[in-house]
């Protein structure tokens, strides 16, 4: 009789066991999610900031405010900001450096 619940004292701890280690777990995924998210934050903060440097930059502001097709407006702040990056690409030399 003995025997018989010591085995199962030993169950119910190796259970206990793998049910703490589920909650660690879950507990680590969390903490990860959350060092993701304020990455994310981070990196979105920086993006905005470029993006307000560059709006407040006086050629955006004329192309922005000019008249005409928004399409248009873009392709000229395109032409304006990104042009070399746009002729690197078309060079080739992009080639092989980019993942398939």
């Amino acid at each position: 009789m003995f025997a018989g619940q010591l085995q199962r004292l030993r169950q119910l701890c190796g259970d206990l066991v793998a049910l703490r280690k589920g909650d660690q777990n879950a507990q680590w995924l969390r903490i990860e999610r959350q060092k993701l998210q304020m990455a994310g934050e981070k990196n979105a903060g920086e993006q905005a900031a470029r993006f307000i440097k560059m709006v407040n930059d006086k050629e955006a502001e004329a192309i922005a405010l000019s008249s005409g097709p928004t399409p248009e407006k873009i392709k000229r702040l395109r032409e304006t900001y990104f042009a070399d990056i746009d002729a690197f690409a078309a060079s080739g030399e992009m080639e092989g450096m980019l993942p398939k």
